[in-house]
């Protein structure tokens, strides 16, 4: 299936979508077709108000509740790890614990998979939580 993506109003550029599901495509086609306008409408306009979406992720509700936890008992963990340590905190508990840092997001990842988890270091302060959104091209 292809589309097009309004650069700017003279500009288009081909997209292709690769392993689009037939089953979504008929779909696609067919709600264009009932609206009247072409597919490729159809899908600069699902596309625009897609990205127009303010973007909410069950993730960052996740590591606020983490942080919350790890902010309540934070006097008790201090004492149990020594100064250095890095924890891993996956559902408001403390899932794994290493000084070094890049051995303990090994391991995670192995665990996990590529997803965010919170990880404080024992005896340094926290700074503010920080969003930090995916990166994206801008043409």
């Amino acid at each position: 299936m292809l589309a097009y993506e309004r650069m700017n109003e003279n500009a288009y550029t081909q997209l292709g979508l690769r392993k689009f599901p037939r089953r979504l495509a008929r779909d696609v086609k067919k709600a264009a077709a009932e609206r009247g306008i072409t597919l490729t409408e159809f899908m600069v306009e699902a596309a625009s108000n897609q990205l127009r979406q303010p973007r909410h992720s069950s993730v960052s509700a996740e590591l606020k509740r983490d942080f919350a936890w790890f902010q309540r008992r934070r006097h008790a963990l201090e004492k149990k790890y020594p100064a250095g340590t890095t924890l891993a905190i996956v559902g408001e508990k403390v899932v794994d614990s290493d000084a070094d840092v890049w051995k303990l997001s090994a391991r995670l990842r192995g665990r996990y998979g590529h997803r965010s988890i919170f990880m404080p270091r024992i005896g340094e302060r926290l700074p503010s939580v920080i969003h930090v959104r995916s990166p994206h091209i801008v043409r």
